[in-house]
């Protein structure tokens, strides 16, 4: 949690039985629930401030990715504060409902105990910055954050993700912009537990550009992360995806294709095999 602790206590988790949950909304309005309420307990590996999004790796050893909006309470110590006082190596618990998409909503986040609980704010503050180099050779990575160059080593344990999914670490590139978290730890170069791909390189050279078009059989629609994958004429596979807080229009006509359907879409390449969805054709 990004504030000063004024003093040490046990944390609780009675915001869960608080009553008057709000129903939790964007910019056209709340989503529309689909399931009952369900808890997600785990520890924050990355908080998408662009998607809205809380990546947790559950008690249980899963990935789940949490909707939230700017209503959302973050309850620690019994305070309220926002989302943005969330830190990666927060453990928390987070009260959710599933909109009729499949996605995870929640309003209500208990911090069970801080990342600065455990001692580990010097040692584990996230760090963001353009990578400079990547040498594989000496498992060794190198970033521009702005105020001077951050080195650090990465290993076997040290997880690596781009756009929600496992990314394999010698595919990161100068250029790209990067998250990382370091172990705890006193080291000199610290090593790594966590490196989040912010943007390729090709990807922000991209934006700006005239808009691609691509064309071919749809399959494999992901409606909770809003995606879906085209396979055209040559067998190539690309994964669609769509483009943050889209128009409402994009996101109705996203929630009507069906697997099997032929579409021609306008967009973006951000890599070979990813496109952003600007409009269907």
């Amino acid at each position: 949690m990004k504030i000063v602790a004024g003093y040490f206590g046990f944390l609780i988790l009675a915001a869960f039985a608080l009553a008057g949950c709000h129903e939790l909304g964007h910019v056209d309005g709340p989503p529309v629930y689909g399931g009952g309420s369900t808890d997600v307990v785990g520890e924050v590996q990355h908080i998408d401030i662009n998607r809205r999004e809380i990546e947790v790796r559950s008690d249980s050893g899963r990935t789940e990715f949490v909707q939230y909006d700017n209503q959302t309470r973050v309850i620690y110590r019994q305070r309220n504060y926002t989302v943005s006082n969330l830190e990666p190596g927060d453990n928390v618990a987070m009260r959710t409902k599933v909109d009729r998409n499949g996605r995870l909503y929640t309003d209500a986040i208990t911090v069970r105990e801080s990342v600065q609980d455990r001692g580990q704010r010097s040692s584990t503050t996230s760090v963001r910055g353009t990578v400079a180099r990547n040498d594989m050779r000496y498992s060794s990575m190198a970033i521009n954050t702005g105020s001077g160059e951050y080195v650090f080593y990465h290993d076997s344990r040290t997880r690596v993700r781009y756009r929600g999914e496992d990314y394999a670490v010698q595919s990161i590139r100068p250029g790209d912009d990067i998250t990382v978290r370091p172990r705890p730890g006193n080291a000199r170069v610290p090593t790594v537990a966590l490196i989040i791909v912010t943007a390729k390189a090709q990807e922000k050279s991209a934006y700006g550009g005239r808009l691609d078009v691509y064309e071919g059989r749809v399959e494999n629609v992901d409606t909770q992360r809003g995606s879906f994958e085209i396979r055209d004429r040559n067998n190539r596979l690309v994964i669609v995806s769509l483009q943050y807080n889209p128009p409402r229009a994009l996101r109705d006509r996203f929630r009507r294709i069906r697997e099997g359907d032929y579409v021609k879409v306008e967009g973006r390449f951000i890599n070979r095999d990813r496109f952003e969805l600007e409009n269907f054709l």
